[in-house]
């Protein structure tokens, strides 16, 4: 099952948890007007690969061509 979470962006933050044991973490929260509060964790590494892909996600020649497709889908269906 897939789930579309669309953050009110009012709602966002971000923190970083130190941690001497699983190591640290970095967090977003955000309010969903669906599926309400949502809290995701991240190690420091994989928050600074998600920070690179959503700089780049506007100008990716493969990301485009998948929302190209997107909207080709709904097209379609209408």
């Amino acid at each position: 099952m897939t789930t579309l979470i669309q953050p009110d962006p009012n709602t966002l933050r971000v923190s970083y948890h130190p941690r001497r044991t699983d190591g640290d973490a970095i967090s977003i929260q955000c309010d969903d007007p669906a599926h309400g509060r949502i809290i995701i964790a991240f190690t420091p590494e994989l928050a600074d690969r998600l920070a690179t892909l959503l700089a780049t996600a506007t100008t990716s020649p493969r990301i485009g061509a998948a929302a190209d497709q997107l909207r080709a889908a709904q097209r379609e269906c209408r």
